[in-house]
């Protein structure tokens, strides 16, 4: 529990999201596997963009991760 998937495909659950936002905030460490599957937009790294990417995919708006929206 509280683990980003080694892999972010369907399906992608709301946890995701919640553990991302810890990680953004510094409140919990993800390993490098994580790292690269917590960047879900195509900016530098992962932030609070990644979170908001995964929330629109888990809702519809983005269809693909990563995503440049």
């Amino acid at each position: 529990a509280g683990e980003i998937s080694d892999v972010i495909s369907a399906p992608v659950l709301a946890n995701n999201v919640t553990v991302l936002n810890k990680a953004v905030a510094g409140a919990i460490s993800l390993n490098p596997q994580q790292q690269a599957n917590a960047d879900c937009c195509t900016d530098d790294g992962v932030g609070a963009n990644d979170a908001i990417v995964l929330l629109k995919f888990l809702v519809s708006l983005v269809k693909t991760l990563p995503s440049a929206d």
